[in-house]
């Protein structure tokens, strides 16, 4: 039988083992020798040196204390709420010191420095292949797994990186939101539109170490570099005839299959490579967006501007093997070889 002391009693010893409870948590929270702190709801760890310098707020899950009032995005940390907040501000405070590119925060900077240093500090354990950012790398890494964690809500489509998601989506809800400032033309992508730019300035930052010859695109190099090289990584399944890019095999593949996926929209024509129906396409709108930036002749097609240039530069870069005539183009050159084929089916 308890008496009301007993009950008191009781009472009070649970009081003091929560109170002690209480203690050895925030202890654990503080560390023992004081040094750092732990964050009771992110369980993240800081020095106290750091929490003087940055204070940390971390509001419980789903709770975000910093709210920018021009996006209305939400943010746990003040650090990075007011880093997020120079986006809106223009404001740049951190100078690379060999180009004096500007940007918002120490990290980026960081990242950009290793353009000038080719440092890579990030490798894949798998096939030994480095990168700048440790995101670059993680994302790679999918390619050895084949995992795709990013799903298309629309058509269960997956995707190893959220940026392919976000563009494949745009394919469904039909919006463009970067814009050429030249030519007002609009693309579902920002690395295309930076790729487009360089329509209109003339800029081919991508050079050939072999021979010097440069392209607006990194891809585009890389295709390039092939020739040198006489890789051809791409191999048809069917009768093994290898390629140097992957789009060649693709439209290689239909050639078996009979396969001719892109219809234009107008007159229902149909193409086994995209590349031919936008091409095509100009034919309906007008369009003509390679431009000679020397007598400004405009063109469709960026092979038919090439072979323009010539004209100026009097370049002749096909040479016939039998007796070396030289051509502007390689299908006047092909025509020319007939008549010594020809002459030697008469011998």
């Amino acid at each position: 039988m308890y008496t009301k002391d007993d009950t008191k009693e009781k009472k009070t010893k649970k009081k003091h083992n929560l109170i002690k409870k209480s203690k050895s948590k925030k202890r654990t929270e503080e560390s023992a020798d004081d040094s750092t702190y732990t964050c009771a709801t992110c369980k993240r760890t800081f020095s106290k040196e750091e929490v003087a310098e940055n204070p940390h707020s971390c509001s419980p899950k789903d709770e975000r204390a910093y709210k920018c009032d021009i996006c209305k995005q939400t943010f746990m940390r003040k650090g990075t709420f007011e880093m997020h907040c120079r986006i809106h501000m223009v404001e740049k405070p951190f100078k690379c010191l060999v180009c004096n590119k500007l940007f918002h925060d120490k990290k980026n900077l960081d990242i950009h420095f290793r353009l000038h240093t080719d440092k890579r500090p990030h490798a894949c354990v798998v096939c030994g292949k480095s990168f700048r950012q440790r995101g670059d790398l993680e994302r790679h890494v999918r390619v050895h797994t084949g995992e795709r964690p990013y799903e298309c809500t629309m058509c269960k489509k997956t995707f190893r990186q959220k940026n392919a998601l976000d563009a494949h989506v745009r394919t469904h809800t039909g919006a463009r939101p970067y814009e050429c400032d030249f030519c007002n033309k609009t693309f579902t992508q920002k690395r295309v539109l930076d790729t487009h730019y360089r329509i209109h300035t003339g800029e081919r930052p991508f050079q050939c170490d072999a021979c010097e010859k440069s392209y607006k695109r990194k891809d585009e190099l890389t295709i390039h570099y092939r020739i040198h090289t006489g890789e051809r990584p791409y191999e048809c399944g069917l009768c093994k005839k290898a390629f140097k890019e992957k789009q060649s095999l693709d439209a290689h593949s239909r050639l078996h299959s009979g396969d001719r996926p892109f219809k234009c929209d107008i007159c229902q024509k149909t193409f086994k490579v995209k590349g031919a129906l936008d091409v095509h396409s100009r034919i309906h709108t007008g369009e003509r967006p390679y431009e000679c930036n020397i007598c400004k002749k405009l063109f469709r097609q960026k092979g038919t501007l090439d072979v323009h240039y010539r004209i100026h530069t009097g370049e002749r870069p096909f040479q016939c093997s039998y007796c070396g005539k030289a051509f502007n183009e390689k299908r006047n050159m092909n025509i020319h070889t007939r008549i010594h084929v020809g002459e030697q089916i008469q011998m």
